[in-house]
């Protein structure tokens, strides 16, 4: 079975922040997968993990942690054991990445955290980084003028929306990502 989780934080308000491009991908997936089987498939809150999770043919979970960010390894970690998944390589993190300008995907087994703290907490919580890593980038924010050195990137740049001229290169790139995963699951 292949888990693949988005990582986000829960919340309408959160919805279309930048930091929530893991789950716009498996957002996307889902959908996609509807259309596909043509059948009524949906989202259920799963106390036990902490997680929405749509079970598809017994062969594809697809997982929002509903822990917030900073805490998706628990809810990662619940589902592995649940499902007694051991191939890390069967575990696919859709992320942001600040680092990678709007628009590149990097797909990468290993590494570190990248200064991710969801996947800092699901390295933490599963004691393995072996895990498939899709990095989605957002880019770094542009600094103007005479910006404190105590700009808080967090609050300003990834709690926010992505901006009307974004939208289209955000769209393309979800879709370029869905490919990209749905490429890696056939290979295994």
């Amino acid at each position: 079975m292949k888990v693949v989780v988005g990582l986000g934080n829960p919340g309408e308000e959160h919805k279309n922040n930048r930091h929530n491009v893991g789950f716009m991908v498996v957002d996307r997936m889902y959908n996609v997968q509807c259309t596909m089987y043509k059948l009524p498939l949906k989202f259920t809150f799963e106390k036990k993990f902490e997680a929405e999770i749509c079970k598809i043919d017994n062969k594809l979970l697809l997982i929002k942690p509903q822990a917030f960010m900073n805490n998706s390894g628990k809810s990662v970690q619940a589902i592995l054991q649940y499902y007694k998944v051991k191939n890390m390589a069967d575990l696919i993190v859709v992320h942001d990445d600040l680092d990678l300008e709007l628009g590149r995907v990097k797909v990468e087994q290993k590494g570190g955290i990248s200064g991710h703290h969801g996947i800092e907490s699901i390295i933490n919580e599963t004691g393995r980084n072996d895990f498939v890593k899709v990095r989605v980038g957002i880019g770094r924010p542009q600094k103007k003028g005479n910006e404190s050195c105590y700009y808080d990137i967090t609050k300003n740049y990834l709690l926010s929306n992505f901006t009307p001229e974004e939208q289209e290169k955000v769209k393309n790139t979800i879709i370029k990502t869905l490919t990209l995963i749905t490429n890696y699951i056939k290979i295994k």
